[in-house]
């Protein structure tokens, strides 16, 4: 009994860690076109949703993220807590890219945060410096988040930067205009599609045939999905 039950305990605790420690893949994708939230949520509250209208329109699915009188939660916050947690620098990545669409009338302050864990608003992590300014024009624009010390900043003492981001706890998408890792209070509505892990813009080319091989697959890989949600969407052809 007393063998069985410490095997039991070392297996809990070698699959904790191999969790942990798991590697983000170079170019990761989250383009929500199987039609779920792929993970994203925002706790208890009502959570984002699946909707139709992304950057290339019919039949590109988003997700959208609510706060206020528009549902969800007081704060415009989304996170994810199973692809997008562990290790990003064992492949090389230093940015995460995505597209982002407006649903309000004012300018939003998006950020990415990356913190330990699923704790509360004190919680050790780091944050975008800078945030991407969202225009209200209802577009979908592309934003670029480099996960590097010169574009982010530690909150509540997180460990050193290249320690930390072996064994990141939470992925979060806020709208902030202040440097933190919990979003603002207010009646806010974003679109969110195409979520990616890249290494810096500036650095694709060095990486050579491997990097755009990278690309090329990735693009491809949203086409066939899309037509594919498409075809689904319109069925079978009449005979």
């Amino acid at each position: 009994m007393f063998v069985r039950g410490t095997i039991f305990a070392l297996t809990l605790l070698f699959m904790g860690s191999a969790a942990a420690q798991a590697q983000i893949p170079l170019y990761q994708l989250d383009d929500f076109q199987d039609f779920t939230t792929q993970g994203w949520t925002n706790g208890p509250v009502p959570p984002p949703t699946n909707q139709d209208g992304g950057p290339l329109g019919a039949g590109d699915r988003f997700l959208r993220v609510d706060s206020g009188t528009f549902g969800g939660g007081p704060r415009l916050a989304v996170f994810n807590l199973s692809q997008w947690i562990g290790d990003y620098t064992a492949n090389g990545i230093t940015g995460l890219q995505m597209d982002l669409r407006n649903f309000t009338n004012d300018p939003l302050s998006i950020r990415i945060g990356l913190r330990q864990s699923n704790g509360n608003q004190f919680t050790p992590g780091y944050v975008s410096s800078t945030p991407f300014i969202l225009p209200a024009d209802g577009e979908w624009h592309t934003a670029f988040f480099g996960i590097d010390a010169g574009s982010l900043t530690g909150l509540f003492s997180p460990d050193p930067l290249a320690t930390f981001l072996q064994n990141v706890g939470e992925l979060r998408i806020i709208h902030n205009p202040s440097v933190s890792l919990i979003g603002a209070v207010g009646n806010f509505q974003v679109g969110v599609d195409n979520i990616v892990a890249v290494p810096e813009p500036g650095t694709i080319a060095l990486l050579g045939v491997a990097g755009v091989a990278g690309l090329a697959t990735l693009r491809g890989r949203v086409r066939r999905r899309r037509r594919l949600t498409r075809s689904q969407a319109a069925g079978p052809a009449a005979s």
